[in-house]
Formats: C-alpha cells, structure tokens, sequence
C-alpha cells in the first residue's frame, strides 16, 4: 500500500512539474516576443560600422558619403549613427530609372 501511495504521489509529483514547466515555458515565449520586438525597434539605428557591414561598404565609403552631405547622420559621443528614415532618404535620393540617369 505504501508503495502505491508513493508511486502516487511520484505521479502527481510528475504533472505538478510538467504543468510548471509548460507556464514557464509560456513565459519564457513571452520574455523572447518581447525582446525580439525590442530588437527590431532598435534595428531603426544602425552604427557606422552596421551600415558598413549591411551596405558592404568601407568605412572610408561612409566617412565621403557624410563629408559630401550625400547622407545624413547623427554624432553621439564621438559615434555616427544613421536612422532608417536617413538611410530611406539616402536611397530614395539615389535610385534611378533607366530613363532617368541619360
């Protein structure tokens, strides 16, 4: 009888910490929802070196493009940042038909 009760209660014992680990899995779903929206709000910003990297340019490219004004920026603490919107500007200004470069 005692060895009944025991596997019982091992039982009971399993479903209480597979019902626990089906919330946290839930919450843990949740926290990566959460962290990927974060994550694409903060891919509106790219550094230089993200710029570089995703338009493979040099670094030498984007230092001409900002001197010449051909792109906006932003300087925090000494580091350039560039915003989708400066991106899309920069694009936008340099996309041409084929009918539009003669």
């Amino acid at each position: 009888m005692a060895e009944m009760e025991e596997n019982m209660y091992s039982t009971y014992q399993m479903e209480m910490d597979i019902a626990n680990l089906l919330k946290w899995k839930e919450s843990v779903d949740g926290l990566f929802k959460n962290l990927s929206k974060t994550i694409d709000k903060t891919n509106d910003i790219w550094s230089d070196k993200d710029l570089c990297r995703n338009w493979k340019i040099s670094q030498r490219t984007a230092s001409t493009l900002r001197e010449k004004g051909e792109i906006e920026f932003l300087k925090i603490g000494g580091k350039i940042f560039y915003s989708r919107e400066m991106r899309e500007n920069y694009i936008n200004k340099n996309s041409f038909k084929n009918e539009e470069r003669n």
